[in-house]
Order: structure tokens, then sequence, then C-alpha cells
């Protein structure tokens, strides 16, 4: 079975992509070395490849939707590096939507 065969990605489903550039909404994150561009489902998986890797700082974690649902440009595989997590592959990129910013829990009072 291909990795295009088992595409089942919803066209309203949420795709996080993490990184250390700004983007605005609108803006097209597209392939850049791997051909490919890349999210996940999963927020917190995004956040830790927003990661700078020589100091460790956290970057920027943005909601987006691929350029493309055709299933050639674009297919869910499993992640090749750990968490049990599935990425989203574009050859075509994805548009970002916004900057994820999750909501901080409050404290409860006594």
């Amino acid at each position: 079975m291909s990795e295009l065969e088992g595409w089942d990605l919803p066209l309203s489903a949420v795709l996080f992509h993490g990184t250390q550039h700004e983007f605005n909404p609108g803006d097209v994150i597209t392939p850049q070395s791997k051909k490919v561009a890349f999210a996940t489902r999963n927020p917190k998986v995004a956040k830790k490849f927003s990661a700078n890797l020589k100091t460790g700082e956290t970057g920027r974690v943005y909601k987006v939707e691929p350029v493309s649902h055709d299933p050639m440009d674009v297919w869910e595989r499993p992640m090749k590096y750990g968490s049990g997590a599935s990425e989203v592959v574009s050859t075509k990129g994805f548009k970002v939507i916004q900057e994820h910013k999750p909501k901080t829990r409050k404290p409860k009072n006594g």
C-alpha cells in the first residue's frame, strides 16, 4: 500500500506547523530542502518542531491548511521521529490561517 492510499484527512481538519519563522495569515509555508512541507494534527508536536536546535528556544506554532487537497500533493503518514503521531506532508505547502496560542488555564482558587 502506498502512503497515498491511506489518505483520509478531512478538508476541515485542523493542522499545525511549528517554526522559528514569523508568518502572517494568508502566507504560504513552502517546501524547502526536503521538497515537502510538514504539518501535524497535534499542536504539542508542532511546538517541539518549532524549537531552535542550538538554543532550545521555542518558536511559533501556526494553524495551517494544505494549499492543495489533491492526494498526489498532500498525504498523511506516521511520523518518522517518535511519539506515535502522524505528519501531513505536502509538495505544495500550507497556507497559514493564524498563529496558534493555546489558552492558558487559570489556577483554581482554594
